[in-house]
């Protein structure tokens, strides 16, 4: 697994004040990340406009292939969430050379775990190159959908079956909260989203550092990693976190300048708009992506992403029966 610098270089810059320095620019603009340079890590769900993974819509196999073989201008690594759609994308990923963090979607649906973590398991046994580490569950401590005993039999289970670091994912304040899941794990995969603790723009890079210098403190001898972070284009006011286009530009232009200078590993949450998740979260967990729904480009991102990746793809859905 990567090894990155990590809490003496951001202590640094907290204590010298870097990050007051991370304002506009001359002309309204807002430091970007270097020309040409990916990003750590992307979130990626694949479900297109139509589409609904609780309605058993899914993707098919040649729109996986277009997405990843796009997103590869974008990022050297992919997270996902699971193992519906997980072995097509890693045989994807393994023909473009991004790597992966599969993750097994955990509920409270006992059967439905099962057969992720059997899936993620497997997917291990299949030789994929491109595996970097392995996900079980994602937030069910947080929406308590498991025990801490439940989730600790699963990340056992599944250390125990292969020989890939594993983790799960949680918000940096349950990581806190759970050493002994912390103690199971090899890294720790931390969410840390400013608009969700309320926390206004101007101040939200700052904030993701000093929590996952929180945790990192707490946890000396693991590997944190940001498994999430980002800012919604649209949806409601959360105290006061306002999204939009702008703060979500503010935001990243902030937050990539920071971890480029500070060496942190993160996921940016998340490549494309999911329009499914409207009906779970809201209008403003539709609105996360760096992309639409539709595949074009967030035009306020456009010096914040790569070349490459800055016209975006026609995500069409075909017609279905």
């Amino acid at each position: 697994m990567r090894r990155f610098l990590g809490i003496c270089t951001v202590s640094a810059l907290v204590l010298a004040g870097f990050f007051p320095l991370l304002g506009m620019e001359e002309g309204g603009r807002y430091p970007s990340a270097r020309e040409g340079q990916r990003l750590w890590g992307v979130c990626y769900g694949p479900f297109r406009s139509g589409q609904d993974p609780s309605a058993g819509i899914f993707p098919t196999k040649e729109e996986l292939r277009e997405d990843i073989v796009f997103l590869r201008g974008l990022t050297g690594t992919l997270r996902l969430y699971s193992m519906d759609t997980g072995f097509h994308i890693l045989e994807f990923c393994e023909e473009v050379g991004l790597e992966c963090y599969p993750g097994a979607w955990l509920s409270g649906d006992r059967e439905a775990n099962e057969k992720e973590i059997q899936s993620l398991i497997e997917a291990t046994k299949r030789g994929f190159q491109c595996i970097r580490g392995l996900v079980v569950g994602n937030e069910v401590l947080l929406r308590g959908d498991l025990s801490r005993e439940e989730l600790l039999d699963h990340i056992r289970h599944v250390r125990e079956a292969t020989n890939l670091p594993v983790s799960t994912a949680e918000p940096w304040s349950i990581w806190l909260l759970y050493p002994e899941v912390a103690e199971a794990v090899d890294f720790l995969l931390v969410h840390i989203h400013p608009y969700w603790d309320g926390v206004p723009v101007e101040e939200a890079a700052r904030y993701v550092l000093e929590r996952w210098q929180k945790v990192r403190e707490r946890y000396p001898m693991k590997e944190v990693i940001v498994g999430e972070t980002g800012w919604p284009t649209l949806g409601e006011v959360n105290g006061a976190a306002v999204p939009g286009e702008r703060q979500q530009e503010q935001f990243l232009a902030q937050f990539l300048e920071l971890s480029r200078c500070s060496g942190v590993a993160y996921f940016i949450f998340e490549a494309f708009d999911e329009e499914w998740k409207r009906k779970f979260e809201g209008e403003v967990g539709a609105h996360w992506g760096l992309y639409y729904s539709c595949g074009a480009l967030k035009p306020l991102l456009w010096e914040l992403v790569p070349p490459e990746a800055r016209s975006g793809l026609k995500r069409e859905q075909p017609e279905r029966e």
